[in-house]
């Protein structure tokens, strides 16, 4: 069995593009998002403050309830 791979289309345009410039050296970070993703970048950006355990993780008690 064969599995189809999509063609290479050349480089996919950033949805966002982040610059921090310290003493020495600037950084360029680019910002690419799954548009197909059924989790919004609050959620996913909740999970990294939640492994880097900054807060406690926030129960679906707490939490608004998601739009449909």
């Amino acid at each position: 069995m064969t599995r189809a791979t999509k063609a290479p289309t050349g480089q996919k345009k950033p949805d966002g593009t982040l610059t921090k410039q310290t003493e020495k050296h600037t950084y360029v970070m680019q910002i690419f998002f799954n548009h197909d993703s059924k989790e919004t970048f609050q959620d996913k950006l909740l999970k990294v403050i939640h492994a880097e355990g900054l807060t406690t993780p926030i129960t679906t008690e707490t939490e608004p309830p998601k739009p449909a």
